[in-house]
This record gives C-alpha cells, structure tokens and sequence, in this order.
C-alpha cells in the first residue's frame, strides 16, 4: 500500500481499466476512495482448485479523511517494517 495505490488479492477479477471502489475503515471510520484496476493476474490457486488474483489498482479519488486514514496507514505499516513499494 502506498499513498498512490494498493495491491490487492481476491478470488475475482477485475478487467485493467476498470472502475471500483475501495472501502478503507480506520479508528471506527469508514472512506470510500474511487479507484482504477491497473493490472490483475492470477497469484496463487485455492485448495479447490480456483485462482487467486493480485489487482493493482490507482487511487483516484479521495476525500480528505480518506487521505489522512490513508497516510496513517502507510506510515504504520512503514513503522512496523513494512516497505513502500512502488505502487502503480
């Protein structure tokens, strides 16, 4: 996660160039952020036999409390040794 955009991994996929919406919840409080798929491909398969996929998506739009959670976060995960990587 970076303050550009996140790396995601579900059991769908989303087409590149796609719109969607990311729900980011902290102390209590809940932000949407309007987001755009930059690439997903398959990362690893279930123990059923079906894919998981990694979704870079872009952060668009944000209100300005989202982008607070949004730097709390990225800064929490760099004080816990997480490293910021990238992003899209």
């Amino acid at each position: 996660m970076t303050q550009r955009g996140v790396l995601v991994e579900q059991q769908d996929t989303f087409p590149p160039q796609s719109l969607c919406l990311l729900q980011l919840g902290t102390n209590g409080d809940l932000s949407t952020i309007r987001c755009r798929v930059v690439h997903s491909r398959v990362s690893s398969v279930r123990s059923d036999g079906g894919p998981y996929y990694e979704t870079m998506v872009e952060f668009l739009d944000m209100s300005p409390a989202a982008e607070r959670a949004l730097r709390n976060i990225v800064q929490s995960i760099g004080a816990n040794g997480g490293v910021e990587a990238g992003g899209p």
